[in-house]
């Protein structure tokens, strides 16, 4: 956790390497107007501040050594007084190969040089529209993206393209799902393989050597071993990866500043203004179609669902998106916007946490339903009971679902 927020995702879990960044062959046109910045970002966090919660990136505490995964910006420029003539801008992954050289982009002059580095590997530049795409994904979770950290840019390496997941050579998946199923994104589990031990054969194995003495009045402490759930034993449950457009995507801004104040404004004007109302809609549509098959569970940050159902309903709601966006004609935008059901296999203690956890939401909205009910009842807005109805007849549908899976299982 940092502070009074929470942590979107971290690598500080993960194997802690040496890193060098030698920048010693760039050009210096002159010392006292020459700097040099690295920075080691491990997590994006939230942030609770005056005017809303911030999306905030986390530093590493060492220039020297950092976990696998993480991700460094270096930032260099030199130049006169009056103007810069190299400037160096570039973002590498921490990664575990050795010694190597990377070539930078000098941003001014073309001047390209290459630097020496250790277990670094450079990242491909982003461009405008995949800032612009990380900001409504972090506007649309209902956060502020920090002014003074990358968390854009952070965000589209770590949560869209995964980066991390390259960091790691002997990365292998926990064998808990079938070939055709994988772990839902956002999901990272990092299993270092075991150390090769040389062949033996049994006679040449050697005798268990005898235990060390313990002192006078202490206890041997037995390991105890724990028994892992076979697959017939885990619970099948789907969960939802969605990333659904809104009227971030196509948002203008403008920024005014005197010499008190400086202020970023977010507006929507003529088409924009058209496309933005349409946007909201795909996605209000989009979430309305979801929740017929799956249940959101605020404590767990997760769409679930229970049953098959839920693959084809998912697929649909995809297909839905991608059709909007082309008529909108943003369909260089739809790869960027999937809805897919993950089916995953948790053990029984924690898929029945879950589970009750699902239905204790779905029970809280159809009792609010029925005040709802009521109350546009006593009003005497037809219209507004019959909308009601159909809305507490699909959480009863989806409520049933999730009680029937628990009884089956005799919970």
């Amino acid at each position: 956790m940092s502070g009074n927020g929470g942590v979107v995702f971290s690598v500080e879990g993960n194997k802690v390497v040496p890193i060098l960044l030698d920048f010693s062959a760039l050009p210096r046109a002159n010392p006292k107007r020459t700097s040099a910045r690295v920075d080691v970002y491990t997590a994006l966090a939230l942030h609770q501040g005056r005017a809303g919660t911030y999306l905030v990136a986390r530093r590493w505490r060492s220039t020297n050594s950092a976990p696998l995964g993480a991700i460094i910006r270096f930032e260099y420029s030199t130049g006169s007084w009056k103007n810069t003539y190299h400037r160096y801008v570039a973002f590498l992954l921490v990664t575990d190969i050795g010694e190597t050289t990377v070539t930078l982009h000098d941003e001014v002059r073309g001047q390209d040089a290459d630097i020496r580095v250790r277990n670094l590997a450079l990242l491909p530049a982003l461009t405008k529209n995949d800032t612009s795409w990380a900001e409504a994904e972090i506007l649309n979770s209902g956060w502020r993206p920090s002014q003074f950290d990358p968390v854009r840019t952070l965000y589209c390496y770590w949560l869209r393209d995964r980066v991390h997941e390259r960091a790691v050579p002997q990365q292998r998946v926990q064998a808990a799902t079938t070939p055709e199923e994988v772990e839902p994104e956002g999901v990272e589990k990092i299993f270092e393989e075991p150390e090769e031990l040389p062949a033996t054969t049994p006679a040449a194995a050697p005798s268990p050597a005898p235990a060390p003495a313990l002192p006078a009045g202490s206890a041997e402490v037995v390991p105890v071993e724990t028994e892992q759930p076979s697959k017939a034993e885990l619970v099948k449950v789907y969960l939802l990866s969605m990333r659904l457009p809104s009227k971030y995507l196509v948002q203008s801004v403008e920024y005014n500043s005197s010499k008190t104040s400086f202020q970023e404004v977010r507006f929507w004007a003529g088409e924009k203004a058209r496309v933005a109302s349409r946007l909201e809609s795909i996605r209000r549509m989009a979430l309305a179609k979801i929740s017929r098959v799956f249940a959101f569970v605020e404590e767990y940050g997760v769409w679930v669902a229970v049953t098959d159902a839920a693959l084809e309903e998912a697929r649909k709601v995809s297909q839905f998106v991608v059709d909007e966006l082309k008529k909108l004609n943003l369909d260089h935008f739809a790869e960027r916007y999937v809805v897919k059901a993950v089916p995953v296999y948790l053990e029984p203690g924690e898929a029945r946490e879950l589970l009750a956890a699902a239905v204790r939401h779905l029970s809280a909205d159809a009792e609010a339903l029925k005040q709802k009910i009521a109350e546009a009842e006593r009003e005497q807005e037809k219209r507004e009971v019959r909308r009601l109805r159909t809305e507490l007849d699909r959480v009863n549908a989806l409520l049933s679902q999730f009680l029937s899976e628990m009884r089956r299982r005799g919970w």
